[in-house]
């Protein structure tokens, strides 16, 4: 009986001892001592006779080599976090049959693979992450599949500031600004983009409670303004959500005004303003505007999905509505039908309490552009109402939803839009129908965006008998 063995990759058989002519037929293959390489190899005995004949075909079984012992568990895992990847990195193991490393998340009792195959360096990306803690572990793995004790874990937090929308537009350049979200002792960094590409401005420190706060000084048009804390470490958050804030510096007051009484009418007039983005002009009389809201009827609607139910949100029933169909980005619009309009108050109605708009920005168009009036999160109400500080002059209105929970979609069940139809555009006005008395008037140039000028100076304008008796 003789004992053979080979590579399972090769051809030639190899003699293992002697030939044995008696039992017990036994052998023994030592691969240390063969100094054989890890791997598989075939065994048989080769049966002879007296006459010297062979079996033909003698069985033949396999049998593996290999390293069962695991490398050491790799040392010193650490994470960074920058926005919303997060970035492992752990000290290079030494074993010269290692194949990679495995990672792992891990959640309660729970430990989740996130690599397919074994990662080859001493660092791992894990991108595209929501918003939370994560609690991570490596294990090295040999070329064997043999894997090692757990690391150490670290942890890393995927977060997100907010910044607090100001009212918007605004006629002054200064304004502070406030946000939340941020971890106590971050560095908050403030960014504007007015068109020409995102700026640093300015830097704050997160307060015990995550809040943060800003004196910025806006730039004449749309600021467009986003924050990222980052904590000793470098850390760094998700850019928040952006904030639009519309600087415009208001029109001039208008001079020459003058008023003459026609029996009981009073014509007045006043010099021309020059602004280019000028809308017209609001009177008052005795401190009270001569201007009234009225609801802009004649306008059409439209949407980027359900476009066939757009007009269900202004058909004045409260059972219809539109909705949208992904959580990111579906927009809802309505284009006024007469133009520009100045718009002063909005008011939303939700079709049921679990089909509220959760977060959504409200969009007017000004010029052929798009002009935020901010950022409603969380909401829970069942109708919105936008009054604006200050009116202003649009085309039509959008409605854009951010974040918007899946499988709970928006029903848009009636959106009114109230603007002041009576802004003069010339610089004329009768005053008409008036009572005895004396009337004091003043005049206020208005923009496009609403913003209004300072008060003309005032007028007195003598009506009727205005001798009180003796």
């Amino acid at each position: 009986m003789q004992f053979q063995y080979k590579p399972a990759a090769t051809t030639i058989w190899l003699d293992l001892g002697a030939p044995l002519i008696r039992p017990p037929y036994l052998a023994h293959l030592d691969p240390a001592t063969q100094d054989l390489s890890y791997g598989d190899f075939n065994l048989r005995i080769l049966a002879t006779d007296n006459s010297g004949n062979t079996n033909p075909a003698p069985e033949v079984i396999t049998v593996r080599y290999a390293d069962l012992s695991p490398p050491a568990a790799p040392q010193n895992l650490a994470s960074l976090t920058q926005g919303n990847t997060v970035t492992l990195s752990w000290d290079v193991n030494s074993e010269v049959d290692l194949d990679g490393y495995n990672l792992y998340l891990v959640s309660g009792m729970t430990r989740k693979r996130i690599t397919s195959s074994p990662v080859k360096t001493s660092n791992f990306q894990h991108q595209g992450l929501a918003e939370g803690p994560y609690l991570y572990e490596v294990k090295a793995v040999d070329i064997f599949g043999n894997e090692s004790s757990t690391s150490n874990q670290t942890t890393a937090l995927v977060y997100r500031l907010a910044l607090n929308q100001p009212g918007s537009p605004v006629a002054v350049a200064n304004i502070s600004l406030t946000g939340s979200g941020a971890k106590v002792g971050d560095l908050v960094e403030l960014f504007n983009d007015n068109g020409s590409g995102a700026g640093a401005i300015g830097i704050a420190t997160a307060d015990q409670s995550g809040s943060f706060s800003f004196d910025v000084e806006l730039a004449l048009g749309n600021n467009r303004i986003t924050a990222r804390g980052q904590d000793a470490a470098g850390n760094a958050s998700i850019l928040s959500p952006p904030v639009d804030i519309f600087f415009d510096e208001p029109p001039a007051p208008p001079t020459g005004l003058t008023g003459v009484a026609n029996g009981y009418d009073v014509e007045l007039n006043w010099d021309p303003n020059n602004e280019a983005d000028l809308a017209g002009y609001r009177l008052s009389r005795d401190g009270q505007t001569l201007i009234a809201q009225s609801q802009i009827t004649s306008a059409t609607p439209g949407a980027n999905v359900n476009q066939e139910l757009a007009a269900n949100a202004v058909d004045g029933d409260l059972a219809t509505y539109w909705s949208n169909v992904n959580p990111m980005m579906d927009e809802w619009r309505l284009t006024f039908n007469n133009g520009d309009s100045l718009v002063k108050r909005i008011e939303i109605d939700w079709y049921d309490p679990p089909h509220v708009g959760q977060n959504f920005f409200i969009l007017l168009f000004v010029d052929n552009t798009l002009h935020s009036l901010g950022l409603i999160k969380a909401n829970t109400l069942q109708q919105n109402i936008i009054e604006l500080e200050t009116p202003v002059s649009a085309s039509g209105l959008a409605i854009n939803f951010m974040l918007q929970p899946i499988g709970t979609p928006a029903f848009l069940s009636e959106v009114r839009v109230y603007g002041e139809s009576n802004l003069l555009i010339n610089q004329t006005f009768t005053d008409r129908n008036l009572a005895d008395g004396t009337y004091a008037y003043q005049v206020r140039a208005v923009d496009k965006l609403g913003l209004e000028s300072s008060l003309s100076p005032e007028i007195l304008v003598p009506v009727g008998d205005t001798t009180p008796p003796r």
